[in-house]
């Protein structure tokens, strides 16, 4: 089993000072933590990409990761927090795809992560204080995601694509495009509930699930909490949790 993770920093020009703290301690865990289960000799690769394109950047990555023989790469944007336990965390499930689901930059916040359903924006998946394990998703941003390298090898570029959407006069995000790259090819999409609540995003100040105003009627976390109380959250298919959805 490899993990050679390659940590693709896609940027315009600065980093904020917690992102590099948090970049620091994240490398100090993979370098002095507890030892992966299974692997010899883990190596960590990290390097960057600038410039106004953020497809581009992501793509450039990709292709660096590539030449690096990397197993996997791990995406994270400069204005996001997280844990130093990160790589470990992510690369121990042992999926192709697994993101945290971040919270978007507003008030009240909102999650990126979407289930599939009959609306074309998909339906919100909260993440709540106590959650644990993998939810399989429709839709996530690509602030904190690990891609098994292998997989660019089954799709064709373009993978980050930016669109128009006209029916509602706005453009859709390169993660969107490279998660509907990932539907096309039947891969698999995760993210890490518990992951996800102790990751933040950082704007006027850091924004997290905290600040996400719930419905405390809407029948989709329901599900996933009465799964995630028999131990199944982590096994559940999408249909399953959309069956509540549509």
């Amino acid at each position: 089993m490899k993990a050679d993770i390659f940590v693709a920093i896609p940027s315009t020009d600065l980093w904020r000072a917690d992102f590099g703290m948090c970049l620091l301690g994240m490398v100090m865990d993979f370098l002095g933590g507890p030892k992966m289960e299974g692997v010899e000799s883990p190596r960590l690769v990290v390097d960057k990409r600038e410039g106004s394109l953020l497809p581009a950047n992501r793509h450039k990555l990709v292709r660096m990761a590539q030449k690096q023989g990397c197993s996997h790469i791990l995406f994270i944007d400069t204005d996001q927090t997280f844990p130093p336990t990160t790589i470990r965390e992510l690369w121990g499930w042992h999926k192709e795809v697994v993101a945290c689901n971040i919270a978007t930059k507003r008030v009240p916040s909102n999650p990126t992560a979407r289930l599939k359903s009959r609306d074309s924006k998909g339906r919100v998946l909260y993440t709540l204080p106590g959650d644990l394990g993998l939810l399989p998703v429709w839709r996530v941003g690509c602030g904190v995601m690990m891609v098994d390298l292998g997989v660019f090898g089954r799709m064709t570029p373009p993978w980050f694509t930016i669109k128009y959407k006209g029916g509602v006069d706005d453009y859709q995000g390169e993660d969107w495009g490279f998660c509907e790259c990932l539907e096309l090819h039947g891969i698999p999409i995760h993210v890490d509930q518990g992951l996800s609540w102790r990751v933040k995003h950082q704007g006027k100040w850091n924004f997290g699930h905290d600040g996400v105003d719930l419905p405390l009627d809407d029948p989709t976390w329901r599900k996933i909490k009465e799964l995630a109380k028999r131990g199944k959250a982590h096994e559940s298919r999408q249909e399953d949790i959309v069956e509540v959805v549509v």
